[in-house]
């Protein structure tokens, strides 16, 4: 006997009404159709426009040669709307016969709506050459909040224009342009972002009045300028025109160079990560190697300030110009204060120049900024910072640890245009650095490289309790409550990796997630000793369903997967793995 719900749903679909909460698209649809599952639309716009708060558009496997601008908001009630691919198909947006407008220019574009959820793309192929005109992979404009742009791959954006000025693209683009209500609560999570060209602006950009936003667990690698950028004073909004209250967290951001980029010629100036004059930004736990700069901390704008920036926890490597770059590179930009870096290990920078930039630059008009708990190993070349300007004001340097293999008679700083050629002159020569270090902090490669701690390092316990280390080390791992580890990493003996090595000898094992409690991602790990079907599933307290992390057949072994907590809200949930007749649960916390 056919159960009613069944029954409803199969006449729902034969007489081609949409069931509640679900609109459909297939380039096989057509857009009289009414956009059920059986009967879908042909255009995302189509799917888009008949969207209301609660309702999840599927984008069916597919290339879709438009450009889509968000029509309606969801709502707190209602709930957000969410356009996304169709679970386990591949959804194309691409632009490849598209002409690039003068205005709403995101091939995703989001203008004063709320309550969107943008997943699971493919963006691919919006150019032009028209100067000052703009392609965008994904736009989110105006006075936007609540958004989420999750785990779409957004490629080949460019402009291929010939002139130094007017030849701007962006990957991912949050543009708050009002002077009272500002973009907010705009998290970009999961996403990868390659093969961008440019010109003088940015892969991921927030900019403007934009409050409260998250770009976290991105892959940005192999465009022609900065990879992760956080803007203010540049005339977006009329006031609050600063990027204000973001975490910049968890991303893999390489291979950022502008050399040959029509704005730059032969200049190296593309900063992996880049903050020009945002306020209280957190930047911590990325990977960024292979760039101009790695990170870099600036007010661009003269009198204007880089403000409260905290940039902790990250490993920063094989970058060609500087691992890091703090203030302004001439007397006319503004100031880089209150700032705090504490807690990276930098290796392994300067990699091409020939001109002497070292591990860290100290540019200028930079005051009252902490730079301690930091490794610097300078491999390729021997200078461990440089300070061309002395312009800067009560600075703390202490408490790190420097290294090369020149040894520390081979080893140089310049501090306010003065050059120390040895360790013990640095140090007697400044006053800086009295608590530091120069010493081989003991790493697992050098040539890899791994830049974790290995057993032994003196860099063990060797940190300073500093206000806003933050709870966790590069690795997601709790930081000592006595004295922290100096660099990115906390050493333990036992290692998330070996953690899941151990698992691998477990018959039906279910870690438990770390880090715990979280905002917004963690990462679970689980094992089987043989194959079959797997699901792994979040349930709320009430035992009802969140999310379906895993359902299909595995074969015997250990495995990983991230949960993005983004779209519920703070709690304790219970996440379950059962396979057979076996199962396990356990309890985690998301905290926001």
């Amino acid at each position: 006997m056919i159960s009613r719900l069944l029954l409803v749903t199969f006449l729902f679909c034969v007489l081609g009404i949409a069931l509640h909460g679900q609109i459909h698209v297939s380039p096989s649809g057509n857009d009289t159709n009414p956009g059920t599952a059986a009967m879908p639309f042909k255009t995302v716009q189509k799917g888009v426009n008949a969207a209301v708060a609660g309702d999840t558009v599927y984008v069916h496997e597919g290339v879709y040669g438009e450009s889509v601008t968000i029509a309606n908001s969801g709502t707190e009630t209602g709930g957000y709307i969410t356009i996304q691919n169709f679970p386990g198909e591949h959804a194309i947006l691409d632009g490849t016969s598209l002409t690039v407008p003068s205005t709403n220019t995101g091939m995703f574009y989001i203008l004063d709506k709320n309550y969107i959820v943008i997943k699971g793309f493919e963006v691919r192929n919006y150019r032009t050459t028209v100067k000052s005109y703009t392609p965008v992979g994904i736009r989110i404009n105006g006075t936007c909040k609540h958004i989420r742009i999750l785990n779409n791959h957004i490629h080949h954006i460019e402009h291929n224009g010939t002139s130094k000025t007017g030849t701007d693209a962006h990957g991912i683009c949050a543009r708050g342009t009002s002077a009272v209500d500002s973009l907010y609560d705009i998290i970009i999570d999961g996403n990868e972002l390659d093969s961008l060209k440019l010109g003088s602006s940015e892969s991921l950009v927030c900019t403007g009045n934009v409050k409260n936003f998250r770009i976290t667990n991105n892959i940005i690698h192999d465009n022609n300028n900065i990879g992760i950028d956080a803007i203010g004073y540049w005339g977006v909004a009329p006031a609050n025109d600063r990027a204000v209250g973001g975490v910049i967290s968890g991303n893999h951001v390489y291979n950022i160079d502008s050399y040959g980029n029509i704005a730059y010629g032969t200049t190296r100036a593309a900063s992996g990560i880049y903050v020009d004059g945002a306020m209280n930004v957190i930047i911590e736990r990325n990977k960024v190697h292979n760039c101009n700069i790695g990170i870099q901390v600036a007010s661009e704008k003269a009198g204007c300030t880089a403000d409260s920036i905290i940039v902790r926890n990250n490993f920063v490597y094989a970058n060609q110009v500087s691992g890091l770059a703090i203030g302004g590179y001439d007397d006319n930009r503004g100031t880089t204060q209150n700032c705090k870096f504490i807690n990276n290990t930098f290796f392994n920078n300067n990699t091409i120049t020939t001109s002497a930039y070292g591990e860290m630059m100290l540019q200028c008009k930079i005051k009252s900024n902490i730079i301690a708990n930091n490794i610097f190993y300078g491999f390729t070349g021997k200078y461990l910072f440089v300070n061309y300007w002395s312009s800067d004001s009560a600075m703390v340097i202490d408490h790190n640890l420097y290294y090369t293999p020149f040894g520390a008679s081979g080893s140089s700083w310049e501090w306010r245009r003065s050059w120390y050629w040895n360790w013990s002159m640095y140090q007697k020569g400044t006053g800086l650095d009295s608590h530091s270090v120069f010493i081989d902090p003991i790493i697992k490669s050098t040539s890899l490289p791994d830049i974790h701690l290995a057993a032994g390092s003196p860099a063990i316990n060797a940190g300073m309790q500093i206000d806003g280390i933050g709870a966790y080390d590069y690795d997601g791992e709790l930081r000592s409550d006595g004295f922290p580890d100096i660099g990115a990493d906390e050493y333990y003996a036992s290692t998330s990796v070996q953690v899941e090595n151990e698992m691998n000898k477990k018959s039906f094992a279910l870690s438990q997630n770390y880090p715990n409690p979280f905002n917004p991602t963690t990462t679970i790990y689980y094992s089987l000793a043989d194959p079959g079907f797997v699901t792994l599933k979040v349930y709320d307290i009430l035992g009802n369903e969140i999310q379906t992390l895993v359902s299909q057949e595995k074969s015997a072994g250990s495995y990983r997967i991230t949960f993005n907590a983004a779209q519920i809200p703070s709690g304790v949930y219970f996440y379950k793995l059962q396979t057979g007749n076996f199962s396990i649960a356990k309890k985690l916390a998301v905290v926001k």
